[in-house]
């Protein structure tokens, strides 16, 4: 193994040892994994090979192996392949590593590949004392191996925070999915993101921002229409259109259709339509229908995005 420099031995050691906690895979819980989790944590100004202006915006597996030596290591250009399959494919797999989050259906080998820190991992990172013992045991909860199908059926009293708010929504498989979103996906792949609308089984107005009208084109009824979850990327200025599919309901043309109706399209705003699903199953029965230009989630399966983007864009 290649001599760790001292001034980053240390924060190599501490990172590992967050690994450790948070139940990572001991196998690949090794030097090369924390340098990874160090490169994406570095916001140093810097052209990234990936197209961003830091590493922590996203980095390229060259990337990652650059500052790996900037830091002190001999690794050889020959690294990298073992950067790709024993580290980072490890780290995306546990949700640590977020690959491709500003477009999920490019390819793997693509020369655009960069990856970032999951937020909440992040956030895990540079936090301190009793306040990191809380975040670690939410982050094993949340991504603990029992499947999400289990997690819903065993919660009688199904609960969704965001921003300020908690709401307590009926206990069914649709509201799960719509948490789900909420609390897991948009996380790990927005840095900052406000609801704009959340949909309950029994409440279809149970939450409605005031700068939701922002984006709203005129006649908006909350029973027409609306798709069960919207969200608004801050930083990124990207919309979400999310429906939750326990039975129906994907983004096919017609609807993808309609919430462009509903939602003109406005000059700076990027937008992803996204159809949630629990499983490869209930998502095999809507595929052949599912629009161009929208996205699947998957809950129980990893990868858990998949793109419909048409080979022409």
């Amino acid at each position: 193994m290649p001599e760790v420099s001292k001034k980053y031995r240390k924060k190599l050691d501490e990172v590992k040892l967050l690994l450790e906690a948070i139940n990572f895979d001991n196998r690949q819980n090794i030097d090369l994994t924390g340098w990874s989790i160090l490169a994406l944590q570095d916001h140093k100004p810097q052209q990234t090979k990936a197209g961003f202006n830091s590493l922590a915006e996203g980095a390229s597996i060259r990337d990652i192996l650059d500052f790996c030596r900037a830091c002190g290591t001999n690794y050889a250009e020959n690294t990298r392949e073992s950067l790709r399959k024993l580290s980072i494919k490890y780290l995306v797999d546990a949700g640590i590593v977020i690959r491709n989050h500003d477009d999920p259906g490019r390819p793997t080998n693509s020369a655009k590949t960069n990856y970032i820190l999951n937020q909440e991992f992040l956030k895990i990172l540079v936090t301190k004392g009793k306040e990191k013992t809380k975040l670690i045991n939410a982050w094993k909860k949340k991504y603990s191996a029992d499947t999400e199908t289990d997690n819903w059926r065993r919660d009688k009293s199904l609960r969704v925070t965001f921003d300020e708010f908690h709401y307590q929504i009926h206990p069914s498989p649709h509201n799960y999915l719509s948490k789900i979103a909420v609390e897991k996906f948009l996380p790990a792949i927005e840095e900052q993101f406000e609801i704009l609308y959340f949909s309950d089984t029994d409440d279809k107005s149970l939450h409605i921002a005031d700068s939701l009208k922002d984006f709203l084109g005129a006649g908006f009824d909350v029973h027409k229409h609306m798709p069960d979850l919207v969200a608004y990327g801050t930083k990124s200025k990207t919309l979400f259109f999310i429906e939750s599919i326990a039975s129906a309901g994907e983004i096919n043309d017609l609807r993808k259709k309609e919430l462009d109706e509903l939602f003109p399209v406005q000059t700076g705003t990027k937008r992803r339509y996204i159809s949630v699903f629990m499983d490869r199953k209930v998502f095999r029965k809507f595929s052949e229908t599912i629009s161009n230009g929208t996205e699947a989630w998957i809950v129980n399966k990893v990868p858990h995005i998949i793109s419909f983007r048409p080979l022409n864009t």
